[in-house]
């Protein structure tokens, strides 16, 4: 891998920190998310719903408690940031 990005960098230039961790994650044979599963208990981490859908329950329960205490706006925006495969 190491040879992979001196050439690389030798070609093109610097590379920014988005195509580092592209490669770092994603390069076909060196890649962390390509050599094994990185999530579940056999991983390196496990997300909360793969445990229990309790949290995941917990989560709509503040929404909605969130969403009243705005006034139950007609239109609101939920964005989920999460790391779960899927």
């Amino acid at each position: 891998p190491r040879r992979d990005l001196g050439s690389r960098i030798r070609f093109r230039g610097p590379l920014t920190v988005a195509e580092y961790m592209g490669l770092a994650l994603t390069h076909p044979e060196h890649g962390y998310y390509m050599r094994r599963d990185a999530f579940g208990r056999a991983g390196d981490f496990t997300t909360s719903p793969e445990v229990c859908q309790a949290f995941g329950e917990l989560v709509g329960v503040w929404c909605v408690a969130a969403w009243e205490a705005l006034g139950r706006p007609a239109r609101v925006r939920l964005a989920e940031a999460g790391a779960r495969p899927g």
